[in-house]
């Protein structure tokens, strides 16, 4: 939870990585202070001061995408994707750096082809929602963005089919304020329009 004590608003991109790394040395501290430089971020507690240089580049402005969801979304069950990723990985090995997703009908499939090992493996789960598209995504980052939702119903959201995905926790306990942005691999499309 935060609390503002200051009329200032800040953009910080912050690396996963190291974004983990800060949780870890503050979480137990009972308040954390922010000071915002020109060119470095200080955080603060009682007994621990940190200190993040900013990265001199023009990021993107993902604020736009936040106010928006996306027209077309999906509900599918964390464990059932966490299962199949497990399975495709347990056929393929360390190969299965980056897996295909293509939603049609209620059904999801998973896949995986390894064209130089020769190996493959597919794994469907059902969805709910009206959605028919197809596209790549790297499964470390995909696994690590539907597991970190606290509720085993997971919404994925499409802006657009150039635009990032985002997924956000469904059900009852679900947080409103959780909304992870990752991006495919490839551009989205149509299954419908590749064979057609």
């Amino acid at each position: 939870s935060t609390e503002e004590f200051a009329d200032l608003n800040a953009s910080l991109i912050i690396n996963y990585k190291a974004f983990a790394s800060i949780v870890n040395v503050f979480k137990d501290a009972d308040l954390v202070t922010v000071s915002v430089g020109d060119n470095s971020v200080m955080l603060s507690s009682s007994n621990v001061r940190m200190y993040i240089r900013k990265t001199a580049a023009v990021f993107p402005n993902f604020r736009v995408l936040f106010n928006n969801f996306g027209d077309q979304s999906v509900v599918f069950r964390r464990s059932d994707m966490a299962e199949a990723l497990k399975r495709i990985n347990l056929c393929c090995g360390n190969a299965s750096k980056r897996i295909s997703l293509t939603f049609c009908d209620g059904s999801l499939n998973i896949r995986h082809d390894n064209l130089i090992d020769n190996k493959s493996a597919s794994e469907d789960i059902s969805y709910v929602g009206d959605c028919t598209l197809s596209f790549c995504f790297i499964t470390d980052n995909l696994l690590k963005a539907v597991m970190n939702t606290s509720t085993d119903e997971v919404r994925m959201c499409f802006v657009s089919e150039s635009k990032p995905v985002f997924i956000t926790e469904c059900g009852e306990n679900a947080s409103l304020a959780k909304r992870l942005l990752i991006c495919p691999s490839v551009k989205v499309t149509n299954p419908q329009q590749k064979n057609g």
